[in-house]
Order: structure tokens, then C-alpha cells, then sequence
């Protein structure tokens, strides 16, 4: 089963309000079947658990300022408006379908944009557009954002990118966080993590009541 968070994207989570735990020693590949996709990350990394699911990878300390990251959380991705109007029907144990992954991954897109605009300042969107999500044989639209902003009077630059799991209605949401004049300058690293993300085969649920007799 994928472990996943439910609701609005919090701005807080979204900029920079990434909690600070013990770093691995070793980088390794990471591959937690419960989290929904498998990743590699540079030598030199240092890889967090955060509350929530959360990955957060940051760089060899003394390469890169404190507030420069690449985070990863698992989000549910958004219901159906027709799967909503069956529920409230009395539906109550309808289960949320997937929506089309082009069209989950704008609304959580657009969902991103607005909590920066109502949480940061001098928010300047710099790109928005399909992202392709290659897998070992099919290829995910997904959707990214490239977005400058002020917080704390810190310049900062966001590249968030949105990724459909195909196995489980939820979204893969990757942000690399950094100043704006050195972007650039870690962007290769933080890319290999993107370049290596694979869904993954959610870890099933062990079979209950196996050979008792149905009620």
C-alpha cells in the first residue's frame, strides 16, 4: 500500500518549513516499496525521513546554502468531480478513482501556484508545462511549475514537478528549492534525483482470513 497525506498542499510545506533530521550516512538508492517509486540520489547527499512521508535530500554541507533541498511527498491526487457527486448521493464507502494523470496533475499544479501566491512575496511564475514522466515502458504526463519568489527578503526559485502514480490514485509532488543565483549550480545534481524517480509496485496488504469460511 502507498502511503500517501490527504488534503490541500500546506504552503509551509511547500516552501521551506522542511524539518531537520538525522542524515543518512551513506547515499544510497532508495527503494521503500510503501513510498511508490525508487530513486537514486548523488554521493554526497544527505537523504531525511520528515514528518508526513517526506523525503527531503540536500546537498554535501559547505556546497550549497541551508535553504537548498529537494523534497518529495506523496499527495492524494484529486477525485473526480463525478466520483464527489456519487458519494454525496450516499455513496459513503465509494473509493476515489485516479483521475486522468494530465488532468490531476494541473489541478495539483494550480493548487501549488495559489499557495505560494498567498504565502510568499514578488511571486513570479517563470514557466508552466507538461512534464513526461518516463517509466521502464510508458511514458506519465505529468505537469511542472518554475516559479521565483520573496520569503524572509530570500530570493528563492521552485521547481516543482507532479507526478501521477499509475498503480494508486496518488501524486508523486518533487520540489527542488534554492536561492536564485545559485540554482543553476546544483540544478545538474537535483536533476539525476528527478532523472532516476520510478513508479514503483505498491507493497500489498498480506491476505486476511485466508481459508475461513465466508459469513
Amino acid at each position: 500500500m502507498i502511503r500517501r497525506l490527504s488534503g490541500p498542499l500546506p504552503a509551509a510545506t511547500l516552501l521551506l518549513a522542511l524539518a531537520t533530521a538525522a542524515p543518512a550516512a551513506v547515499a544510497a538508492p532508495f527503494a521503500d516499496p510503501s513510498y511508490g517509486y525508487t530513486l537514486t540520489y548523488p554521493d554526497g547527499w544527505r537523504m531525511e525521513k520528515a514528518e508526513g512521508y517526506t523525503l527531503i535530500f540536500r546537498p554535501p554541507a559547505g556546497e550549497a546554502e541551508e535553504v537548498t533541498s529537494v523534497s518529495i511527498q506523496n499527495r492524494k491526487a484529486p477525485e473526480p468531480p463525478a466520483k464527489a457527486e456519487k458519494a454525496d448521493k450516499g455513496k459513503k464507502d465509494a473509493k476515489p478513482a485516479p483521475t486522468p494523470s494530465g488532468t490531476a496533475a494541473q489541478e495539483m499544479a494550480t493548487r501549488y501556484v495559489t499557495e505560494i501566491r498567498g504565502a510568499a512575496q514578488s511571486v513570479v511564475i517563470q514557466r508552466e508545462a507538461p512534464f513526461r514522466w518516463e517509466n521502464e515502458d510508458s511514458v506519465i504526463l505529468g505537469r511542472q511549475a518554475v516559479v521565483d519568489f520573496m520569503l524572509d527578503g530570500v530570493p528563492l526559485r521552485q521547481w516543482a514537478v507532479f507526478l501521477p502514480n499509475p498503480a494508486a490514485p496518488v501524486m508523486h509532488v518533487w520540489i527542488m528549492t534554492a536561492p536564485q543565483d545559485t540554482f543553476d549550480r546544483t540544478l545538474p545534481d537535483a536533476r539525476k534525483i528527478l532523472d532516476t524517480l520510478k513508479a514503483a509496485t505498491p507493497a500489498k496488504k498480506p491476505e486476511q482470513n485466508k481459508g475461513k469460511p465466508a459469513k
